[in-house]
């Protein structure tokens, strides 16, 4: 699922969240190659609108993922302080009782 907001200096941002490939795909991919092959399309999709790409990352069942191989890999890979993503509208990244606001982290 995408959802696309503003940070608190204005510019646009398309945050990933859900991300659940069947697990079948899993037993061909890894879960890297799967999320840097997507974060990759997502990137060239999002320079044409001059927006930054994040991923929101919670707990395993949360925001993220249900996967346990894709949460792992977000969580070693991106969930860093330095990389927190500041929203400000909490309307448009509340979604299905998950507030991404605290947990969205750029790519």
């Amino acid at each position: 699922m995408i959802l696309r907001t503003k940070d608190k200096e204005g510019n646009e941002v398309m945050i990933v969240r859900a991300l659940n490939p069947l697990e079948n795909v899993l037993a061909e991919l890894s879960a890297q190659s799967f999320v840097e092959e997507l974060f990759a399309y997502l990137k060239k999709v999002e320079e044409k609108r001059k927006a930054k790409l994040a991923v929101a990352i919670d707990c395993q069942g949360g925001a993220s993922s249900n996967r346990g191989k894709i949460f792992d890999y977000l969580k070693e890979k991106y969930q860093n302080e330095k990389k927190k993503v500041s929203l400000t509208n909490p309307e448009e990244v509340y979604f299905n009782r998950y507030d991404l606001r605290d947990i969205s982290y750029f790519v």
